[in-house]
């Protein structure tokens, strides 16, 4: 066993780490991009009442989006904790 790891598929972030070229310019910001659709999903909460359909359908989507953010924050607990909890 060694610590080399290896991903099939790219461009992957582990490439850039096993390169040994790994740099705050070049870094893969994955916390970065949870937090956005996090923030993504705060907008759309906000603003689906405002979109001329019935109850139904804006209940529908907010049970929707209330899981995609809920996802996102299981990710990034899944990472790092303790983490910050925007609502």
């Amino acid at each position: 066993a060694c610590d080399e790891m290896e991903v099939a598929y790219g461009p992957h972030p582990s490439h850039i780490v096993s390169n040994g070229a790994w740099n705050p310019n070049n870094a893969w910001n994955y916390w970065a991009g949870l937090y956005e659709s996090i923030r993504k999903c705060n907008l759309f909460i906000e603003h689906v009442d405002q979109v001329p359909v019935s109850h139904e359908v804006t209940d529908t989507w907010k049970g929707e989006v209330y899981f995609l953010r809920a996802f996102n924050y299981f990710m990034l607990i899944m990472d790092q904790y303790p983490l910050l909890i925007v609502l």
